[in-house]
């Protein structure tokens, strides 16, 4: 049973974070602790962590996955840095990861630079516009465009696929092209790599960078244990996707 979240804190003369996590995290059960890479006890508070939640923030540095800085913004290594060692530890230990918008980004980007099967199917885009809320300019609690999920995958009941509202803030994205058959059915699908299996558990089509594709809002990697979504269920309080992503 995990009992213990860890989440990541980052700054290099002061640390913060966005209380919301913190709330999210407790009132879904578990004790959030915070780990922060100028601790010097992070090493035991990772030890002590039951399982891993990766939030959001400002964008993934590309450079590192050996891309020009096209569009990203205020992206700082040493933060990308710190999370990776993070999560590479969490999986290594085979406990529980749940990433939320750059922790999805964090997750995706990892995974494509070290399966090149998954390359050639999942393409990532450093911008795409009219997106979030910042786009309208409303608040991160606010409601910015619908998804279809997998409810099974994301809740663990409910139908097959189904509609969802969701306040997303990013304007960096996953696309894939889309089937030929339908579009619904490319939730719940999925992509086969060459090391690891990734599902989509939900997908958008609000500003697609064109009509064959969509954007990948959520995905499940079973076998590593690490689920992410692009939106932000914190500020919505959905505990139940925070609990079934950890403790199933």
């Amino acid at each position: 049973m995990i009992k213990t979240v860890g989440i990541p804190i980052y700054g290099e003369k002061s640390a913060n974070i966005n209380v919301a996590y913190i709330d999210y995290v407790a009132e879904a059960g578990y004790v959030p602790v915070l780990i922060n890479e100028h601790c010097v006890t992070h090493e035991p508070l990772m030890d002590m962590c039951d399982a891993l939640l990766l939030p959001g923030g400002i964008d993934i540095d590309p450079l590192y996955y050996y891309e020009d800085n096209i569009s990203s913004i205020n992206v700082n290594p040493d933060k990308d840095a710190f999370e990776r060692m993070l999560l590479d530890f969490f999986i290594g230990a085979e406990k529980k990861v749940f990433g939320i918008c750059r922790g999805f980004q964090l997750i995706v980007r990892e995974f494509l630079l070290h399966d090149a099967t998954l390359v050639t199917k999942l393409h990532y885009y450093q911008h795409i516009g009219g997106h979030s809320q910042k786009d309208n300019g409303t608040e991160r609690k606010n409601f910015s465009h619908t998804v279809r999920i997998a409810e099974n995958d994301l809740y663990g009941s409910g139908d097959n696929v189904s509609t969802s509202r969701v306040n997303s803030m990013h304007h960096q994205a996953l696309v894939l092209p889309m089937r030929k058959d339908t579009r619904n059915i490319e939730t719940g699908s999925v992509i086969k790599g060459k090391n690891i299996d990734v599902a989509i558990t939900a997908v958008s089509y609000k500003n697609i960078p064109s009509k064959s594709k969509f954007i990948v809002e959520g995905i499940k990697i079973e076998s590593l244990g690490i689920s992410a979504v692009q939106w932000h269920p914190e500020e919505l309080r959905d505990i139940e996707l925070l609990t079934h992503a950890l403790e199933e």
